[in-house]
């Protein structure tokens, strides 16, 4: 599943170029090397240069699952990979113990695990 996922992000451009981390193949030496070599192609040398690195180790915690879906299918997305993730999505629940508490079971609507 994870194969065939990531070849239709790849082949119907879901994700930015420069995406790199999280995927198989581009690493971070592949950023450093693509940030390095867009510097120096820079036209003048009076340019300034700033770089903006984000590490988003919560991005995915307000997805819900049902636009999620939607968009899935307006990309085209073949529907038994759309089904299986929407299940994965789906009846999820979420247990938060405090000491002395009982453990109540709720049901978590938003968010990619």
């Amino acid at each position: 599943m994870t194969v065939r996922l990531l070849y239709i992000v790849r082949s119907k451009a879901l994700l930015h170029p420069n995406q790199y981390g999280s995927l198989p193949g581009p690493c971070i030496f592949n950023a450093a090397l693509t940030l390095t070599d867009q510097v120096r192609i820079l036209p003048r040398p009076t340019i300034r240069v700033s770089t903006l690195f984000l590490d988003i180790k919560a991005g995915f915690n307000d997805v819900d699952a049902f636009i999620f879906r939607s968009s899935l299918l307006v990309k085209s997305t073949p529907s038994y990979m759309v089904d299986r993730i929407t299940s994965f999505l789906s009846k999820r629940t979420c247990t938060i113990v405090f000491q002395g508490s009982p453990n109540l079971q709720a049901s978590v609507l938003v968010g990619i695990p």
